[in-house]
């Protein structure tokens, strides 16, 4: 059986999930530019004020000050569905018809965010493509689960030259309940032919973590950014790294 190590610490796994956004890609790099226009473009056809862009900021978890996606909000965990009914829920609040409220998210939020991606969008947070084909080469599967669509996960994929590296991915938009449930962790384990057992799922939030725990894998590691927080993570991580790239094969 494949051993990796982390941190000094020994796992016997056959696999590793990954999340995408925030795991393996800077997530404000690609997200918040696509946020902040699909935000602005919303506000302005409200035309309800500051007041009402705030409400819409907020609710996503999206921080306009400091141009990023607040940590473990709606933007940095949640489905692209998920978020169009927020931000319907605010409109609704402020005064909007429930159908008009959703016919304005998806006529001006919703096209920056299902935008194909481009080459330049996609930052790696290490050296995926060495670090996946090392991975591949002692043994391991390789997994991901992501909220995000299928159209927008798998180009990125392809840009990170992974592709061909990857065994399994389940994705926001697929017929699966979404993270933390455990069903995509149980599925992808059912398509690579091992047990959740025998698995190491590493992501960004804490979300992550419990759905790794929900489906009883072997160990959770956290992915923390040099302004996060590894304290957040006590009680949900096993270990806690900066990058993947801290994940050896021994």
């Amino acid at each position: 059986m494949p051993r990796l190590t982390v941190q000094g610490e020994d796992y016997q796994i056959d696999a590793i999930v990954f999340d995408k956004d925030g795991t393996l890609i800077d997530l404000d790099h690609f997200w918040c530019t696509r946020a902040r226009l699909g935000l602005s473009a919303l506000a302005s056809l409200a035309g309800r004020g500051l007041t009402l862009e705030q409400a819409l900021h907020h609710s996503i978890g999206y921080d306009a000050q400091r141009d990023r996606a607040i940590p473990d909000g709606p933007l940095a965990v949640t489905t692209m569905s998920k978020l169009y009914t927020i931000l319907a829920a605010i409109l609704y609040q402020h005064g909007f018809r429930w159908e008009e409220a959703e016919r304005m998210v998806l006529a001006a939020f919703a096209p920056p965010m299902v935008a194909p991606p481009a080459a330049e969008q996609i930052r790696p947070l290490a050296d995926v493509a060495s670090l996946f084909s090392g991975w591949n080469r002692a043994g391991l599967k390789i997994a991901v689960a992501t909220s995000d669509d299928r159209a927008i996960t798998m180009p990125t994929l392809a840009f990170l030259g992974v592709s061909d590296l990857v065994d399994a991915v389940v994705c926001g938009d697929d017929d699966l309940p979404n993270k933390p449930a455990p069903d995509a962790m149980i599925h992808l384990c059912e398509l690579m032919a091992i047990s959740p057992s025998k698995v190491m799922m590493v992501g960004d939030t804490i979300s992550d973590m419990v759905f790794g725990r929900n489906a009883a894998v072997a160990c959770c590691v956290g992915i923390t950014d040099p302004n996060g927080d590894p304290a957040k993570f006590s009680g949900y991580a096993d270990q806690v790294i900066s990058d993947i790239g801290q994940i050896r094969a021994a």
